[in-house]
């Protein structure tokens, strides 16, 4: 068995010298990175944002028939309780308000989402809760 060993180690190279023909038969290594990766995109300088024209109107755009219908609204609120002022008043109870308005100047009767859009734009609207239910109420200034 030592003629073996002896016989084992005259074959088997230094782990820190190679043979000049191993070299040549070595395997390559396998390459992990297979997909070609595409160039970073180059930054290109930002421009700056162009200044907005000032534009004047010679004939003035008509006003939307839902922001007249809801500033109308809002008059009439004013006028008819006065001590509603400063108060959240619900959708539910504008909506059937708008709709007698609607009748009484002889509207044709738009939908509550555009008028009740008008109205956030005219004053303020909130979300509240009361006894568990949400309402949407908008304030009467």
């Amino acid at each position: 068995m030592a003629w073996f060993a002896n016989a084992l180690r005259a074959t088997t190279p230094a782990p820190h010298t190679r043979p000049a023909e191993a070299a040549h038969t070595l395997a390559p290594t396998p390459c992990l990175a297979v997909v070609p990766q595409s160039p970073a995109p180059a930054s290109a300088p930002r421009r700056r944002a162009a200044k907005p024209a000032r534009v004047f109107r010679l004939y003035p755009e008509p006003e939307k028939p839902a922001a007249a219908h809801a500033r109308a609204l809002l008059e009439l609120l004013r006028e008819q309780c006065p001590e509603a002022a400063g108060q959240w008043l619900i959708v539910d109870d504008l909506r059937r308000t708008y709709a007698e308005l609607a009748k009484r100047e002889r509207w044709s009767e738009l939908a509550w989402c555009s008028i009740g859009r008008e109205l956030a734009t005219l004053t303020r609207r909130r979300t509240l809760k009361r006894h568990g239910k949400r309402f949407v109420a908008y304030l009467l200034r």
